[in-house]
């Protein structure tokens, strides 16, 4: 078969933001060419000899699986057998998605964030965070929420396999008392009581 390429899309089996498609091959001298382009992979390019040859373009693809079939006649001989080739598109972001911390209740009492982003195209290959400077990639969801990002915003950002990316922010809310176990309210209270109790009897010593 011949040699396709293509500076648009170098690897067949990986998706790409790049809706032009550029398709090239070795021109041999006399050898004329029929080629096709489009979503069925088992059309097959009629006998009518094209004008482009050695190079073919095509603009603007939507999202979407395109294969590029194209057969060779030389001079002197009958037409080949087909060549072909894949082209995998993908412009559109991930669709739009919320951050939610999950009921402790139902998780153990563990402190977790999760989401779900969705790409109908080539599907999300992974996930990364931002929260407090730092940026995390490949996390997954459920997430464990770290003490250190009390008071700050997260962001995650889903990347689909051909690199467009969607993002979601969520802030944590800063501690409080009524965010601590209850054993650890009644001495925080317990505490604070003490202290204005002796804060009053040395007053009173005054």
């Amino acid at each position: 078969g011949m040699t396709l390429t293509s500076p648009t899309h170098p690897t067949a089996d990986s998706w790409s933001k790049q809706g032009t498609i550029v398709v090239a091959w070795t021109h041999k001298e006399g050898a004329v060419y029929s080629y096709a382009m489009g979503t069925d992979i088992a059309a097959v390019p009629d006998d009518a000899p094209e004008t482009a040859i050695g190079e073919k373009r095509y603009e603007q693809f939507s999202d979407g699986v395109y294969y590029f079939t194209i057969k060779e006649r030389p001079a002197d001989g009958a037409w080949s057998a087909v060549t072909q080739r894949r082209f995998l598109v993908d412009s559109t972001p991930p669709e739009q998605f919320v951050i939610t911390k999950l009921d402790p209740k139902t998780v153990g009492g563990a402190a977790l964030i999760g989401w779900a982003a969705h790409d109908v195209t080539s599907f999300i290959a992974s996930y990364a965070l931002t929260a407090n400077g730092q940026r995390i990639e490949n996390v997954a969801s459920p997430l464990a929420l770290q003490p250190s990002w009390r008071g700050k915003t997260l962001t995650i950002t889903a990347h689909d396999q051909a690199g467009n990316t969607r993002s979601a922010s969520w802030k944590y809310p800063a501690s409080s008392p009524f965010s601590l176990p209850l054993r650890d309210r009644v001495w925080l209270f317990v505490g604070i009581l003490a202290g204005a109790a002796i804060l009053t009897a040395l007053a009173m010593m005054v």
